[in-house]
């Protein structure tokens, strides 16, 4: 199976994008930490730790379970990937728990959106401003080049414009040149 992962900060475009990907035909893993900020039982800012760690789990379960699906086609992209809790955990300057260590997922290819010049509140985020998603745009790039991924940077141009950009290199993955 072929991972592609879209991350980037909080509201730079990712859902919009991978919404419609998979409008398009794409299999698609949602987002772990927006379930979880959901359910309401850990908080992300309080308990930083325990929330960064429900993520993981979930977003490496979700992964796990589309690995040993057996789709037609064998590429899935994900909404933020395993590696982001290490840019979060760079960000809050904590050091990494031994889970993040020893991870062995690869993913094909890596958009990372760089922010907008927008801020939408969705009720969902504790983040509250456009310059979280600048100083964790870097951390991001940094978690997912140091893992081995190869990482497409996505410029704050419009939504069709994105997905040109994105649908020309998810062409070449399903044509197994990534």
């Amino acid at each position: 199976m072929k991972r592609v992962c879209i991350t980037g900060g909080p509201c730079v475009g990712k859902t919009t994008i991978i919404n419609k990907l998979h409008r398009r035909g794409y299999r698609i893993i949602r987002e772990a930490a927006t379930d979880i900020i959901k359910k309401g039982e850990i908080h992300p800012v309080t308990h930083m730790k325990d929330f960064q760690k429900e993520i993981f789990l979930l977003q490496f379960a979700r992964e796990k379970v589309a690995e040993y699906s057996n789709w037609e086609d064998n590429l899935v992209i994900c909404d933020r990937g395993l590696y982001d809790s290490l840019a979060y955990n760079d960000y809050y300057k904590t050091p990494y728990p031994n889970y993040l260590l020893h991870i062995e997922t690869r993913y094909s290819i890596v958009f990372l959106l760089e922010p907008l010049d927008i801020w939408v509140e969705d009720g969902i985020r504790y983040e509250h401003d456009k310059d979280f998603s600048k100083a964790l745009t870097p951390l991001l790039y940094k978690a997912y080049t140091e893992q081995g991924s190869k990482v497409v940077t996505v410029p704050p141009v419009s939504v069709s414009e994105r997905l040109n950009l994105i649908e020309g290199y998810l062409n070449e993955a399903r044509n197994c040149r990534i």
